[in-house]
């Protein structure tokens, strides 16, 4: 720490003849590599599923870690503008950057379609059965291809990048709580609330149009009268 404390702080270094203000430069530098980490990390996020979103929120707060220490030495731009800039969430009429748009389409394409809610877990897992809704190909969802990162874009190297995705596998057979508590801290209150009325209008929609006629009909062919069978039968009868 001690060696690059000093070197950071340099704003005058004699180089063949020139004066270079070797602080500016690396303030210049460490802007554009943050951007670019960011950028890489959300393009990896749209490239994969919902259960991927632990994942991204470390690699988030890797690079945040990362700005902040660097921010003692060097006048970086603040973390917050360099995301919202990034997550293309900067706009006066922006209400939902890439992050927010990505986490609605998992939760309408691929978690309400392919996932059961397991009560004793309280846990959303992935159908062991084939529906065969992706046969059709209006219902078929395809996420952004997956982006190859440099270690030094990810956690580091790849030792501790073979211990985080060890870490992180854990995470990506299911969607609880833990999910969902990242969604709330990536997005804030504000596309929260958005991605919840998004999430609302879907499932009444679905309700309405495609479950409700099924519903009627079933309806119509049921007994006027059904009693329960005898309690001999046990559940399976």
């Amino acid at each position: 720490h001690s060696r690059f404390d000093v070197l950071l702080r340099q704003r005058n270094i004699n180089i063949l003849g020139r004066s270079v203000d070797l602080n500016y430069l690396l303030c210049q530098r460490m802007n554009l590599s943050i951007r670019e980490n960011l950028r890489m990390a959300i393009l990896k996020f749209e490239a994969s599923p919902l259960v991927g979103i632990l994942e991204f929120e470390s690699l988030i707060q890797v690079i945040k870690t990362t700005h902040a220490l660097l921010s003692k030495y060097l006048d970086l731009d603040p973390f917050e503008s360099i995301f919202n800039e990034v997550n293309d969430s900067t706009s006066m009429v922006s209400f939902e950057g890439r992050i927010g748009r990505h986490i609605t389409e998992e939760l309408l394409m691929d978690l309400f379609k392919y996932y059961n809610y397991n009560t004793v877990t309280q846990r959303f897992v992935r159908n062991e059965f084939d529906l065969g809704i992706e046969d059709n190909e209006e219902n078929k969802y395809e996420r952004e291809k997956m982006p190859t990162l440099p270690a030094n874009y990810m956690f580091g190297n790849k030792p501790f990048n073979a211990f985080f995705k060890v870490v992180n596998e854990q995470y990506k057979k299911f969607v609880g709580h833990e999910h969902i508590e990242a969604i709330v801290r990536l997005v804030g209150q504000e596309s929260l609330a958005l991605i919840v009325e998004t999430c609302v209008s879907f499932i009444e929609d679905k309700l309405t149009n495609d479950l409700a006629p099924y519903v009627s009909t079933l309806m119509e062919a049921m007994p006027p009268r059904v009693t329960l069978q005898p309690a001999a039968y046990k559940l399976e009868g």
